[in-house]
């Protein structure tokens, strides 16, 4: 029967141990954090993605998420080389033994999962639309002589490969600045973004997203409005824009973009007890709708967006505001829209109110503003008038001349 080795974790301290078994012990007094104790406790592991973790407690008191994989390779074989990480070889990541743990590179990890089967890509991806199945029969009827009008294939077959090659839809840069428009409206609280909604060229044709509550401010306008309440309200409104129905709206207006994703974290944080977790969920659903959603809505679509004054290397700036910093800093909800548009609202000497809309950074660089219009149509200071915006950014197709 093999002995089981036990060593201590390098870069914490003796109170820790770990086996080649994969098993972790503390020799901490419960509760003391520091206190040795007279004899081990075997520490309890946990699994929150993908790999067994411990929670370990530094000589500060903080705590330490580390995973037992690694814990075993650093203390029974040493610190990985540069640019390697761990290797599990029997492809079982439960199995944290010694004899079935290594360092390798990236690909040397990349071929296990093959060879193990793990390898989530092609019809195990998790965003796969055809089966492995799908793919050989639309090359079979291709090789054939093609498909007919695209009939032979099932609906999720559209996009599907033609002789190992993405059916990809070709377009012209040019053609580019037709499509409808994608914009982000930040500003204050009662600067006028909800009533801006009533500017568009046809209230009767564009549909308002209520998320928070304020639309009393269009309550003399006729305009068709949605309540939003949960995120699959959303996905249900975008699943109706691009159906036959959708056809009747020329304009998706969002009020709130911020108001949302603060209610699908809500929403999240009632359901887990790690608001991280919460937190990653919230920023996967906004992104899904700003990369997977918002580009094909043949609607033009304005959201509007809370606002918050961020440190930036050029000095103090006023951004659309979203919960947590991933949205805000890191990966900016703005780079998924055509424009970014700063909504103020000046008072004259005799108590006038005086609304416009900033279009580029340029106007007043404390404000977070940009819009795609290398043609110079717009001002980068403009009335709160999307109507005059929208037909000088997409101006109608001219008929070609026969």
């Amino acid at each position: 029967m093999t002995t089981e080795r036990w060593r201590t974790i390098p870069g914490i301290d003796d109170r820790y141990e770990v086996s080649d078994m994969g098993r972790v012990r503390s020799w901490c007094v419960p509760g003391s954090g520091i206190r040795r104790a007279s004899a081990p406790r075997i520490a309890s592991q946990r699994v929150p993605r993908r790999y067994a973790c411990v929670w370990l407690l530094s000589v500060d008191r903080r705590e330490l998420t580390r995973t037992v994989h690694r814990l075993v390779l650093l203390a029974f074989v040493g610190p990985p080389p540069v640019g390697q990480e761990a290797r599990h070889l029997n492809g079982n990541r439960e199995d944290n033994r010694l004899a079935n743990l290594a360092w390798g590179t990236k690909r040397e990890n990349y071929e296990d999962r093959i060879a193990h089967g793990t390898c989530n890509a092609g019809a195990r991806c998790g965003r796969a639309k055809l089966t492995d199945e799908d793919v050989l029969h639309i090359r079979r009827l291709f090789a054939a002589g093609g498909v007919d009008d695209r009939k032979d294939c099932p609906a999720q077959m559209l996009d599907a490969l033609e002789g190992g090659r993405l059916m990809v839809a070709w377009t012209n840069t040019r053609d580019e600045g037709t499509r409808a428009l994608r914009v982000l409206i930040h500003g204050t609280a009662g600067v006028g973004k909800t009533r801006l909604a009533a500017t568009v060229p046809d209230p009767s044709r564009c549909l308002i997203a209520l998320v928070e509550d304020g639309a009393l401010s269009l309550c003399d306008i006729e305009m068709p409005a949605v309540r939003i309440t949960c995120a699959r309200d959303m996905r249900e409104v975008c699943r109706v824009l691009q159906s036959p129905d959708g056809e009747r709206i020329d304009v998706f207006y969002i009020d709130s973009l911020t108001a949302f994703a603060e209610m699908v974290l809500f929403e999240e944080k009632a359901q887990t007890r790690d608001p991280r977790k919460a937190f990653g969920v919230m920023q996967d659903t906004i992104n899904e709708f700003l990369v997977g959603v918002m580009p094909q809505l043949p609607q033009h679509v304005f959201a509007t967006a809370k606002q918050e004054l961020i440190q930036t290397d050029e000095g103090d700036r006023w951004v659309p505001n979203f919960p947590g910093q991933t949205l805000v800093k890191k990966s900016p909800v703005s780079h998924a829209f055509d424009a970014c548009w700063a909504m103020h609202c000046d008072v004259d000497a005799d108590g006038n109110a005086k609304r416009w809309l900033q279009t580029q950074l340029h106007a007043n660089p404390k404000f977070s503003a940009k819009t795609r219009d290398p043609l110079g149509r717009i001002g980068a200071r403009e009335e709160p008038n999307l109507a005059s915006i929208i037909s000088r950014l997409c101006p109608p197709k001219q008929p070609e001349n026969k």
